[in-house]
Parts: structure tokens; C-alpha cells; sequence
């Protein structure tokens, strides 16, 4: 933790002209002085749990913490469990890739998308709920979650939630999925080589799911051969 303090402290003394940076409890933010906002840098790899906080007060100014930055917690390889604020409004591409001891996170229902592989690699995180709030589920933004084994998908009758490419594939312990109305698209390889796959239920009709924009590849390599709807089953 020294380490990454003397680090920062060098830094500012060198670039002074670029954006300022905070460092709060060995967490990195950059914060905008414009809107009194700050985003996460980067965080240090000693943590094995994390609290993000709503806020931080720097220079006597209080800064409200609504974003995660690309690959900011990339890498902590000990980190088992993180709290994110519901001030967090986004969170950025890659924001938690190869974060392996990772057992559980909750995205809070202020963010509306998740951006490409932002839980990619993450081999130990076992439960995932999607809340409503997301209208997206970026490319490989689970891939390679080898232990998960249940994915909740928050319904929501009044949005749309696109399935990106590679969304959860490789979730090797994935058995089942239940997919609900307000799915409007699954993307190639969304569910690839889930090679536990068994059971797909789909919450609307069989003529909802036919007209659902799935793409070709989007459930290759799972061994499910149907998937269940309110009115009977449709062949895979």
C-alpha cells in the first residue's frame, strides 16, 4: 500500500497539468471539479474486501463517486467482495477482468448498461443479479465465469434488454437461464460453450420467441434442445 502511495505522489508532482487525481484509502479517483464528480482510477491489489464509498472529500470539497473507470479493479486477484454505491451510474469496459477470488457483487439499479467484459474472468463469482435497470449486456461481460451457476434476470415490462456477443460464454457451471419478455435480442456466442446448459425457460409465447432477434451462434455448444415457453417448447 506504501508502494502505490509513493507512486501516486510522484505522479502529481510530475504532471500537474493533467486531470487531478485523489487518493482516498488506497483507492485512485479522478475527480472533475466541473460537476463535483469522481470516478475510480484504480485500486490497490492488497484489498480482499471493498467498500466504494457515495462520496469523498477532498480539499474540503465533497465529491459524489458516480463512476468506475475502465479496468480500474483489473487484476485484484484477492478481492472476494465489493460494495458499489447507488451513486454509481456506470461502470466501464473490463472494470473487474481477472478478478479471480471475486465470490459476490451487487450492481446496484442505478447503472444502465454493462459495458464489454467488465466481469470477464472472474472464475469464482458464483450468483449474478441483473437488475431491470439494464438495457445492456455488453460483449463477454461474464465470458469465462467458471463457477457461475445462476443468473437472475430482473424483469422489466416497461424496457429492453439487449444479450451482447459472448455475453456469458465459457460459464461452464451454467444449468439453467430463464429469459424474460423484455429480451429484445441475443447476440453470437451469448451463451457459447456453457457446456452445462440444460434448461432455457423463456417467459413469453412461442411466437414471442420466434420473433425474438436471436443471432445464428448465439447458443453454440450447449447441450439444451429446446427452450420452454409459457405455451409449449420450441426445438433448438
Amino acid at each position: 500500500m506504501k508502494k502505490l502511495s509513493i507512486i501516486f505522489l510522484a505522479f502529481l508532482a510530475i504532471s500537474p497539468l493533467l486531470a487531478e487525481r485523489v487518493l482516498v484509502n488506497d483507492v485512485v479517483y479522478d475527480v472533475n471539479s466541473d460537476n463535483k464528480t469522481a470516478m475510480v482510477d484504480s485500486v490497490s491489489t492488497n484489498y480482499t474486501a471493498l467498500t466504494i464509498p457515495s462520496s469523498i472529500i477532498h480539499d474540503g470539497i465533497t465529491y459524489a463517486v458516480t463512476s468506475i473507470g475502465d479496468r480500474a479493479v483489473e487484476g485484484c486477484e484477492g478481492l472476494k467482495e465489493i460494495t458499489i454505491p447507488k451513486t454509481v451510474t456506470s461502470i466501464g469496459d473490463e472494470a473487474f477482468v481477472g478478478c479471480v477470488s471475486l465470490i459476490t457483487i451487487t450492481i446496484p439499479k442505478s447503472v444502465t448498461i454493462l459495458k464489454k467484459g467488465v466481469f470477464a474472468g472472474c472464475e469464482s463469482l458464483t450468483t449474478i443479479t441483473i437488475p431491470k435497470s439494464i438495457k445492456s449486456i455488453g460483449n463477454g461481460a461474464f465470458s469465462d465465469c467458471y463457477s457461475l451457476t445462476t443468473i437472475t434476470i430482473v424483469p422489466n415490462s416497461k424496457g429492453e434488454l439487449l444479450i451482447g456477443n459472448c455475453a456469458f460464454a465459457g460459464c461452464e457451471s451454467l444449468m439453467s437461464i430463464t429469459i424474460p419478455k423484455h429480451v429484445k435480442g441475443i447476440d453470437n456466442y451469448a451463451f457459447g460453450e456453457c457446456i452445462s446448459l440444460e434448461s432455457i425457460v423463456y417467459k413469453g409465447t412461442k411466437e414471442e420467441w420466434s420473433s425474438l432477434d436471436k443471432k445464428h451462434t448465439w447458443n453454440n455448444g450447449i447441450p439444451a434442445t429446446y427452450v420452454q415457453c409459457k405455451d409449449g417448447h420450441v426445438g433448438l
